[in-house]
């Protein structure tokens, strides 16, 4: 007889006729039972849930709590929001997560005990959530590593503010009345969603264009094209304004599973006496252009 062993179990507890037996799992997950069997032979299997964790195949900072086969969510409300990425966090070792998540009573509900932060959250089995916020998937840092990605926050969104008083022209990209109103245009181009985040790229050589604002004073601007740091592969293109060449870019996954804002200067000779640029990125032969996140126009310094 083969049974399969599921995945999340650790110790299986196996009684023939009421007698314990030893296990054997074979290559391919299954336990093995050899016996000349008799009618009436009972066969009995314990399968002891425990809590464990599992992380994302790209990411193994990021993990989701299990009950056994149960996936559990964690519940959120307005005091387990706003410390990074406006949601809760676990500040821990990853060795010892599940030490710091405690059972309520032998019922299907844990808590964390002084690792979530900005106040420890409740986890239960996502189904049984059905209206309220909640999250599966948290991201783990070290004390060291929370206060510096704090700092870091701070720091863009410091810069942010900065430029947003000097921005002439912001592209939503991807959202049909933005790119209706920037007159996008385009070969080979696509655009989707990712999350909350939409994005546009263009493919096999492909290109996409848009116009926007700026200052027709003799002044100093910049572009700023935003990206998602964990995209690579084919993706060079070129960044044109008015049809002439100012940057060349490669996307190397620089800064995996979060946003990245590159600048670039626009020469002053393309800008004066306009009141807008045509912007355009267009993709090396066989290659992406993108995925673009958002564009914006600001006046230097």
């Amino acid at each position: 007889m083969k049974i399969r062993k599921p995945y999340w179990v650790g110790k299986i507890n196996l009684r023939i006729n009421n007698k314990q037996k030893s296990i054997a799992v074979d290559k391919q997950g299954f336990i093995i039972i050899n016996k000349t069997w008799k009618e009436g032979d009972k066969v009995e299997l314990q399968l002891p849930m425990a809590l464990h964790t599992e992380a994302m195949p790209d990411n193994p900072n990021r993990i989701a709590f299990l009950y056994g086969p149960l996936v559990l969510a964690g519940k959120l409300s307005e005091k387990t929001t706003g410390v990074i990425d406006d949601t809760a966090i676990l500040v821990a070792d990853k060795n010892q997560l599940r030490q710091s998540v405690q059972q309520q009573n032998k019922k299907l509900v844990f808590t964390t005990a002084g690792i979530a932060k900005p106040v420890d959250i409740d986890l239960v089995p996502l189904y049984q959530i059905t209206s309220e916020r909640q999250a599966v998937y948290f991201d783990i840092y070290t004390a060291q590593q929370c206060q510096q990605t704090k700092t870091e926050i701070e720091s863009e969104q410091f810069r942010q503010a900065a430029i947003e008083k000097r921005t002439t022209d912001i592209l939503r990209i991807g959202e049909m009345q933005p790119e209706r109103h920037h007159n996008l245009l385009g070969e080979r181009t696509f655009s989707g969603q990712m999350g909350d985040l939409k994005w546009r790229d263009a493919r096999e050589g492909g290109w996409f264009a848009f116009e926007m604002k700026v200052d027709s004073n003799k002044v100093q601007h910049s572009i700023e094209c935003t990206y998602w740091g964990s995209d690579s592969g084919d993706r060079e293109f070129d960044i044109l304004i008015d049809g002439k060449k100012i940057a060349t870019e490669t996307l190397t996954a620089s800064s995996p599973n979060k946003l990245i804002h590159k600048q670039y200067p626009i020469p002053q000779s393309l800008t004066p006496n306009k009141k807008t640029i045509m912007v355009k990125l267009q993709a090396h032969p066989d290659k992406i252009a993108g995925g673009l996140f958002g564009c914006r126009i600001y006046k230097d310094i």
